[in-house]
Protein backbone atom coordinates (compact mmCIF):
# COMPACT_ATOMS: atom_id res chain seq x y z
CA UNK A 1 0.00 0.00 0.00
CA UNK A 2 1.38 3.42 -0.95
CA UNK A 3 0.11 6.93 -0.29
CA UNK A 4 0.89 10.28 -1.88
CA UNK A 5 -0.30 13.58 -0.38
CA UNK A 6 -1.36 16.44 -2.61
CA UNK A 7 -0.58 19.47 -0.48
CA UNK A 8 -2.70 22.61 -0.46
CA UNK A 9 -1.84 25.96 1.12
CA UNK A 10 -4.26 25.07 3.93
CA UNK A 11 -3.47 21.62 5.42
CA UNK A 12 -7.21 21.01 6.01
CA UNK A 13 -7.62 20.84 2.22
CA UNK A 14 -4.90 18.23 1.61
CA UNK A 15 -5.90 15.10 -0.31
CA UNK A 16 -4.13 11.75 -0.13
CA UNK A 17 -4.02 9.26 -3.01
CA UNK A 18 -3.95 5.71 -1.66
CA UNK A 19 -3.30 2.45 -3.53
CA UNK A 20 -5.00 -0.23 -1.39
CA UNK A 21 -3.82 -3.83 -0.93
CA UNK A 22 -7.06 -5.19 -2.48
CA UNK A 23 -6.24 -3.44 -5.77
CA UNK A 24 -8.60 -0.53 -5.21
CA UNK A 25 -7.59 3.12 -5.33
CA UNK A 26 -8.85 5.75 -2.90
CA UNK A 27 -8.77 9.52 -2.59
CA UNK A 28 -8.79 10.55 1.06
CA UNK A 29 -9.36 13.87 2.80
CA UNK A 30 -8.18 13.83 6.42
CA UNK A 31 -8.58 10.15 7.45
CA UNK A 32 -11.75 9.38 5.45
CA UNK A 33 -12.06 8.00 1.92
CA UNK A 34 -13.85 10.53 -0.28
CA UNK A 35 -13.77 8.49 -3.47
CA UNK A 36 -12.86 4.84 -4.09
CA UNK A 37 -12.31 3.01 -7.37
CA UNK A 38 -12.51 -0.77 -6.95
CA UNK A 39 -10.21 -3.14 -8.80
CA UNK A 40 -13.24 -3.85 -11.03
CA UNK A 41 -13.65 -0.16 -11.91
CA UNK A 42 -16.69 0.60 -9.71
CA UNK A 43 -16.58 4.16 -8.39
CA UNK A 44 -18.12 4.90 -5.01
CA UNK A 45 -18.10 8.03 -2.89
CA UNK A 46 -18.55 8.92 0.73
CA UNK A 47 -21.94 10.10 2.00
CA UNK A 48 -20.91 13.68 1.23
CA UNK A 49 -19.69 12.96 -2.32
CA UNK A 50 -21.86 13.56 -5.36
CA UNK A 51 -21.15 11.16 -8.21
CA UNK A 52 -22.65 10.73 -11.63
CA UNK A 53 -21.11 7.84 -13.44
CA UNK A 54 -21.52 4.88 -15.66
CA UNK A 55 -23.97 2.92 -13.50
CA UNK A 56 -26.35 0.36 -14.94
CA UNK A 57 -29.34 1.63 -16.93
CA UNK A 58 -31.87 -0.11 -19.14
CA UNK A 59 -34.92 0.55 -21.26
CA UNK A 60 -37.17 -2.14 -22.72
CA UNK A 61 -40.50 -2.09 -24.50
CA UNK A 62 -43.19 -4.48 -25.65
CA UNK A 63 -42.99 -5.40 -29.32
CA UNK A 64 -46.19 -7.39 -29.70
CA UNK A 65 -49.62 -7.83 -28.20
CA UNK A 66 -49.62 -10.19 -25.21
CA UNK A 67 -52.91 -12.04 -24.59
CA UNK A 68 -53.81 -12.43 -20.91
CA UNK A 69 -56.65 -13.93 -18.89
CA UNK A 70 -59.24 -11.46 -17.59
CA UNK A 71 -58.66 -10.79 -13.89
CA UNK A 72 -55.39 -12.74 -13.72
CA UNK A 73 -52.07 -11.13 -12.84
CA UNK A 74 -49.50 -11.83 -15.56
CA UNK A 75 -45.79 -11.05 -16.02
CA UNK A 76 -45.41 -8.43 -18.76
CA UNK A 77 -43.20 -9.43 -21.69
CA UNK A 78 -40.82 -6.70 -22.88
CA UNK A 79 -39.44 -8.10 -26.12
CA UNK A 80 -37.22 -5.19 -27.20
CA UNK A 81 -34.19 -3.93 -25.30
CA UNK A 82 -33.80 -0.29 -26.30
CA UNK A 83 -30.55 -0.21 -24.30
CA UNK A 84 -28.94 -2.18 -21.46
CA UNK A 85 -25.63 -0.66 -20.37
CA UNK A 86 -24.63 -3.52 -18.07
CA UNK A 87 -26.15 -6.55 -19.79
CA UNK A 88 -28.41 -7.04 -16.74
CA UNK A 89 -31.81 -7.10 -18.45
CA UNK A 90 -32.99 -10.46 -19.79
CA UNK A 91 -36.30 -12.34 -20.03
CA UNK A 92 -38.24 -9.17 -19.04
CA UNK A 93 -36.28 -9.01 -15.75
CA UNK A 94 -33.59 -6.62 -14.49
CA UNK A 95 -31.00 -8.11 -12.11
CA UNK A 96 -28.88 -5.61 -10.17
CA UNK A 97 -25.14 -5.94 -10.88
CA UNK A 98 -24.31 -3.25 -8.27
CA UNK A 99 -25.89 -2.69 -4.85
CA UNK A 100 -27.63 0.66 -4.62
CA UNK A 101 -30.71 2.75 -5.14
CA UNK A 102 -32.45 2.36 -8.50
CA UNK A 103 -35.13 4.51 -10.11
CA UNK A 104 -37.60 2.16 -11.80
CA UNK A 105 -40.45 3.16 -14.12
CA UNK A 106 -43.01 1.13 -16.02
CA UNK A 107 -46.09 1.81 -18.12
CA UNK A 108 -48.59 -0.73 -19.35
CA UNK A 109 -51.26 -0.37 -22.02
CA UNK A 110 -54.18 -2.77 -21.56
CA UNK A 111 -56.97 -3.12 -24.09
CA UNK A 112 -60.09 -5.28 -24.14
CA UNK A 113 -63.74 -5.21 -25.03
CA UNK A 114 -65.63 -3.73 -22.05
CA UNK A 115 -62.43 -3.05 -20.06
CA UNK A 116 -63.33 -2.04 -16.47
CA UNK A 117 -60.10 -2.38 -14.48
CA UNK A 118 -56.33 -2.36 -15.09
CA UNK A 119 -53.38 -2.70 -12.73
CA UNK A 120 -49.60 -2.78 -12.72
CA UNK A 121 -47.32 -4.25 -10.04
CA UNK A 122 -43.57 -3.87 -9.49
CA UNK A 123 -42.01 -7.03 -8.02
CA UNK A 124 -38.63 -7.40 -6.28
CA UNK A 125 -37.42 -11.00 -5.86
CA UNK A 126 -40.99 -12.23 -6.30
CA UNK A 127 -42.54 -9.90 -3.68
CA UNK A 128 -44.73 -6.91 -4.53
CA UNK A 129 -43.20 -3.49 -3.95
CA UNK A 130 -46.49 -1.78 -4.74
CA UNK A 131 -49.21 -1.53 -7.31
CA UNK A 132 -51.45 0.95 -9.06
CA UNK A 133 -55.04 -0.01 -9.94
CA UNK A 134 -57.53 1.97 -12.03
CA UNK A 135 -61.22 1.06 -12.05
CA UNK A 136 -63.64 2.76 -14.43
CA UNK A 137 -66.79 2.37 -16.49
CA UNK A 138 -66.22 0.36 -19.67
CA UNK A 139 -63.60 1.53 -22.13
CA UNK A 140 -61.49 -0.11 -24.87
CA UNK A 141 -57.93 0.73 -23.73
CA UNK A 142 -56.20 2.22 -20.71
CA UNK A 143 -52.68 3.09 -19.57
CA UNK A 144 -51.39 2.50 -16.05
CA UNK A 145 -47.92 3.35 -14.77
CA UNK A 146 -45.74 2.92 -11.71
CA UNK A 147 -42.51 4.52 -10.54
CA UNK A 148 -40.40 3.85 -7.46
CA UNK A 149 -36.95 4.42 -5.97
CA UNK A 150 -35.84 0.99 -4.73
CA UNK A 151 -32.80 -0.40 -2.94
CA UNK A 152 -31.40 -3.48 -4.72
CA UNK A 153 -28.56 -5.68 -3.46
CA UNK A 154 -26.34 -7.44 -5.99
CA UNK A 155 -28.43 -10.22 -7.56
CA UNK A 156 -31.84 -8.77 -6.58
CA UNK A 157 -34.23 -8.75 -9.53
CA UNK A 158 -37.27 -6.70 -10.51
CA UNK A 159 -40.14 -7.49 -12.86
CA UNK A 160 -43.39 -5.86 -13.98
CA UNK A 161 -46.69 -7.70 -13.73
CA UNK A 162 -50.15 -6.46 -14.58
CA UNK A 163 -53.69 -7.33 -15.41
CA UNK A 164 -57.02 -6.23 -16.77
CA UNK A 165 -60.69 -7.07 -16.39
CA UNK A 166 -62.61 -7.24 -19.65
CA UNK A 167 -63.34 -9.50 -22.59
CA UNK A 168 -60.13 -10.91 -24.17
CA UNK A 169 -57.65 -8.43 -22.64
CA UNK A 170 -54.19 -7.88 -24.13
CA UNK A 171 -51.13 -5.93 -22.99
CA UNK A 172 -49.99 -3.38 -25.55
CA UNK A 173 -51.32 -4.14 -29.02
CA UNK A 174 -50.12 -5.13 -32.44
CA UNK A 175 -50.86 -1.62 -33.72
CA UNK A 176 -49.10 0.12 -30.77
CA UNK A 177 -46.45 -2.30 -29.46
CA UNK A 178 -44.11 0.28 -27.88
CA UNK A 179 -46.76 1.77 -25.61
CA UNK A 180 -45.72 -0.52 -22.74
CA UNK A 181 -42.22 -0.07 -21.32
CA UNK A 182 -39.91 -0.74 -18.35
CA UNK A 183 -36.91 1.48 -17.56
CA UNK A 184 -34.42 1.81 -14.72
CA UNK A 185 -31.10 3.25 -13.69
CA UNK A 186 -28.76 3.31 -10.72
CA UNK A 187 -29.18 6.61 -8.89
CA UNK A 188 -26.69 6.00 -6.10
CA UNK A 189 -24.45 3.06 -5.22
CA UNK A 190 -24.77 1.65 -1.69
Amino acid sequence: MSETTLAASNAANNYTLKNNEDGSFAIKKAAADVLTISSGGIITGSASATLVGNGPAFSASANAAQSVTSGAETKVTFGVEVFDTSGSFASSRFTAPIAGYYQLNARLRVQATSLTQVWIVLYKNGASLGNITNTFTSTAAWFVGISDLVYLAVGDYVEVWGGGVGTTPVFSSAANPNTSYFTGSLVRAA
